[in-house]
């Protein structure tokens, strides 16, 4: 024999919640991965500019190698922006992956400059785009990881 629920309002109907973490499921949680992993590969691409760089510096190389290595690093910056549209990640985070396209594509005139002053923000920049790259990854992580799994 069950006793009847006590009197009063009606509990409310469980709602199905389709935007965060909680609902990734399907394309838009392998839209969330690609996102992390584009991060990680944005990370691993600036040292290997680092060190392409520092072949053409040291005489290595020519700076050839870094010139043409650029077009993927940028790439992999229009890619963070697209997912992070694609995977609706906050307003925090689809600033911080516009502004390292914008950085990167600065990047790009900096070498050129007839200012040798504004040629050497080249150097300055990659630590600024670096260090922008590096809290796009852990934000990444962060929001991953509390995520719950499905």
């Amino acid at each position: 024999m069950t006793t009847p629920p006590p009197p009063g309002p009606e509990p409310r109907p469980r709602i199905e919640h389709t935007a965060g973490p909680s609902a990734a499921t399907g394309w838009r949680r392998a839209a969330g991965i690609g996102y992390v992993v584009v991060a990680a590969l944005f990370i691993v691409s600036v040292f290997v500019q680092f060190f392409l760089a520092g072949l053409g510096v040291f005489g290595a190389e020519s700076f050839e190698a870094h010139k043409d290595f650029a077009g993927v690093f940028h790439l992999f910056a229009l890619l963070l922006v697209i997912l992070a549209l694609l995977v609706r990640r906050n307003r925090v985070d689809v600033t911080l992956v516009v502004a390292l396209f914008v950085l990167t594509t600065i990047q790009f005139s900096l070498p050129e400059a007839d200012d040798g002053y504004v040629a050497a923000l080249h150097v300055l920049n990659a630590l600024i785009i670096y260090t922008v790259a590096f809290h796009v990854l852990q934000r990444a992580i962060r929001t991953m990881r509390a995520a719950p799994a499905v």
